[in-house]
């Protein structure tokens, strides 16, 4: 009777996604209809490098690179960029050095692969470098010997990242920042002084699937405190009906889709029932099921184009039919035979509006 919620798992050793499909990860792999496995994404819901992944082991992903989160009394990090007079947000290389502001000028270090991509005028400055290729511990180690107080790494891709140095040594404050911002100072001729700030903090900036789990977790608590009568399948239900698809993740995980919650101001349709029929055929196990319902007159203001019925199993989502919106005035009830539906009694059948832009609303259900 519990929903539980798990992290899909940030790759293997060498902290590439899986497909766990293929190489299960647990708890999040097993197959049990309680639980919710989730992976990482970033603000343009995109998987991660890191993220675990497989079309029938994940079911949604959620938000998880470069969340801010409580870490051990003193062991987080504020950190920042200052170039120009401009304030740069940048994340904390875990285990980085700390200091309240290194100043120097910028010397582009290209991917800092060798201690050749350093040029002498780092020495006693600030090392800007471009992610890839190696290890972040590398570029740091080789910024170290020319000489540089600092490095900035700046992403190979669209975006911020988080990462580590891999050992807690004796490292000189580094900090990463987005592609966008790196590019963009390299163009300048780095011309003016930077400072690098790594401030000690009880926060900080982590990224991995344990940082998504947690905003699934909190979705189905404020599911439970406006649904407190709800069963687990109905909680779950309520959930999963509410994601938003993502063409970049239908290949990847079970719903293709990032976590979100059913618009609130399109109401469930009312009076929602299902009545199985007798099946006919000698030579198949399908059934068919009447389902039944009225619009919802308080969604008269909306432009709702259809309703789309779903059968729920705890994380089990299946859509099986979408009715098109009937003129009001012809249409006062709604009666669909559904074929293929499966005949048992536990299981749960939704029945939601959809508006014209595909805004789901909230779920009337039925057993």
């Amino acid at each position: 009777g519990i929903a539980v919620v798990c992290a899909a798992g940030n790759g293997g050793g060498d902290s590439v996604g899986d497909d766990t499909d293929l190489y299960p990860l647990y708890p999040a792999s097993y197959d049990l209809p309680n639980i919710l496995s989730v992976t990482a994404v970033n603000n343009r819901g995109e998987l991660d490098e890191f993220s675990n992944f497989g079309v029938t082991t994940v079911d949604i992903a959620a938000p998880g690179i470069g969340i801010m989160s409580t870490f051990r009394r003193g062991k987080g990090s504020e950190a920042m960029a200052l170039f120009g007079g401009e304030r740069i947000t940048a994340f904390s290389l875990e285990f980085g050095g700390r200091t309240p502001g290194i100043s120097g000028f910028l010397y582009d270090c290209g991917k800092g692969i060798t201690i050749a991509d350093f040029p002498p005028g780092v020495h006693g400055n600030i090392a800007l470098i471009e992610r890839g290729d190696v290890f972040f511990s590398q570029k740091v180690t080789n910024a170290q010997l020319a000489g540089a107080t600092a490095a900035i790494i700046y992403n190979d891709r669209d975006g911020n990242f988080t990462g580590t140095l891999q050992d807690d040594a004796d490292w000189i404050p580094a900090l990463t920042i987005s592609r966008d911002d790196g590019l963009r100072i390299a163009a300048s001729n780095i011309s003016s002084q930077a400072t690098v700030i790594n401030r000690i903090s009880n926060y900080g900036y982590k990224s991995g699937t344990s940082m998504a789990a947690p905003f699934a977790s909190g979705a189905l608590t404020l599911l439970a405190r406006h649904f407190p009568g709800d069963d687990i399948d109905r909680r779950l239900a309520r959930l999963l009906l509410g994601v938003k698809p993502i063409d970049a993740l239908q290949t990847k995980i079970r719903y293709g889709a990032i976590l979100g919650l059913p618009h609130s101001y399109i109401r469930e349709p009312l009076d929602v029932s299902i009545r199985f029929l007798p099946n006919e055929s000698l030579f198949t196990t399908e059934y068919i099921a009447n389902v039944s319902f009225r619009p919802n007159p308080r969604n008269d203001m909306f432009d709702i184009q259809s309703y789309r019925i779903y059968h729920a199993s705890g994380t089990e989502m299946e859509l099986i039919a979408e009715i098109p919106v009937q003129p009001k005035e012809t249409v006062r009830q709604y009666s669909v035979l559904v074929r293929k539906v499966k005949k048992r009694t536990a299981d749960l059948y939704a029945v939601i509006a959809v508006d014209r832009s595909g805004n789901k609303g909230a779920p009337a259900f039925t057993r």
